[in-house]
């Protein structure tokens, strides 16, 4: 399940406001899936938002703002997302915010788009957080400004500029729990599956809900076999993995070769794993995912 918020799915004050307290880094990234269905209250409604940097919707149901805090004023840029659409969208939001004559990038749906300057400030970047600020779907100071669509898989990496290949890989469905991990500081996936959304990152920060509604969740998540999920095993055939190189590379591995052989698979619901024959190894379930495998089944 994801959240859906403001006028189309929820209410007016729709929030999820995180214990997350910082510290904000120079270099950020954050990563999300959502639907945009209308510039939110206010005519600006809010993605995410913290006292170091936020994402809204520029009065407009096609175009972003992006800010960040800097002690001579606020850099904004200006992007747009796909015209006319109310389907998934993924974004990652890389920026270093180390000068403020640096220039963010964003990239929509694995993609990145042109970014122009609406404001440039001067000075050094203001982090800004004392706990209790970094909010989704609206502002953390208030409940005025919230965003009209879903919003779901929610992740800051501090300390890091995620690539164009990262980007790429988390627009196909790849987990952020699997993205350069050692900078992860919060993951909200937002799937309706614990009290308050809890944080899945390594710090377990805690959320305040206020309205929002579960939606169907966007297409990011762990692989799922064909089989029903929690079924004995029951399948042996031939099994083909392949995977680009890059792919395969950003999880410190070569380039997946194919690998067929015996297949067999156990209770998914206790863990199953996938016994590859012929690669002589164990493959977890969620392993595929988070490689960005390819898998094929062929019946006996």
């Amino acid at each position: 399940m994801a959240r859906g918020f403001g006028s189309t799915y929820g209410a007016g004050t729709d929030r999820i406001l995180t214990t997350f307290g910082g510290p904000a880094q120079t270099k950020a990234s954050i990563s999300a899936w959502f639907t945009f269905h209308g510039p939110g209250h206010n005519n600006f409604g809010n993605l995410w938002r913290s006292p170091a940097h936020n994402l809204y919707a520029n009065n407009s149901s096609t175009q972003f703002g992006f800010a960040a805090a800097f002690s001579g004023g606020s850099n904004v840029w200006l992007f747009s997302t796909a015209a006319g659409t109310t389907a998934w969208q993924h974004l990652l939001l890389a920026y270093d915010a180390s000068s403020p004559a640096n220039d963010p990038v964003a990239y929509i749906n694995g993609s990145a788009v042109a970014m122009s300057s609406y404001s440039r400030a001067s000075g050094t970047f203001v982090p800004g957080f004392s706990g209790n600020d970094f909010a989704i779907g609206n502002s953390y100071a208030n409940t005025n400004l919230t965003w009209d669509g879903k919003i779901a898989e929610v992740a800051l990496w501090n300390g890091v500029v995620l690539n164009a290949s990262e980007a790429a890989a988390l627009a196909k469905g790849v987990s952020p729990l699997f993205m350069r991990p050692s900078a992860l500081a919060l993951y909200y996936p937002l799937t309706g599956l614990g009290s308050g959304e809890p944080d899945w990152g390594p710090s377990r920060f805690g959320a305040t809900l206020t309205g929002t509604r579960f939606q169907p969740h966007a297409p990011a998540g762990l692989w799922r076999p064909s089989v029903p999920m929690g079924a004995p095993a029951c399948f042996a055939g031939s099994l083909a993995l392949t995977a680009p190189a890059a792919t395969a590379q950003l999880y410190g591995h070569g380039p997946v070769a194919a690998v067929p052989g015996a297949v067999s698979l156990g209770d998914a619901a206790q863990g199953g794993l996938l016994g590859l024959g012929d690669a002589g190894a164990a493959l977890a379930l969620a392993d595929a995912a988070l490689y960005g495998l390819q898998i094929t089944e062929t019946a006996p």
